[in-house]
């Protein structure tokens, strides 16, 4: 667990480089998937299109379920301390870094 927690912060920066609008997360979902499953979890993709499963079985108990956005947000004008390094592909788009808090959470279940 801890090379990828100590992957966390370069996840974090690639999203915010690459953001993709809703339903077009495809990079995105790759990458999550990818994480995934390097983590032991069982993954399926193309939910919803884009959304992305995985499922850690444990034997019996409590279940947890969690649940991410992925998709980048349009908006009109970028906030005065928005980093260049997180650049807009094609039009201003925002992310949160809920996408990789909630990898960060998966690596610690699993």
């Amino acid at each position: 667990m801890n090379d990828f927690m100590s992957g966390l912060d370069e996840l974090y920066r690639d999203l915010h480089a690459h953001p993709e609008l809703g339903f077009q997360e495809h990079r995105t979902a790759g990458i999550v998937a990818d994480r995934l499953a390097g983590l032991g979890y069982a993954t399926e993709t193309g939910v919803g299109d884009t959304g992305v499963v995985g499922v850690l079985r444990a034997g019996d108990g409590p279940v947890v379920m969690l649940r991410a956005d992925m998709d980048a947000l349009p908006v009109s004008s970028l906030p005065s301390n928005h980093s260049p390094l997180f650049a807009p592909v094609i039009e201003p788009t925002l992310r949160t870094g809920v996408g990789a808090l909630t990898c960060a959470a998966l690596a610690w279940l699993s």
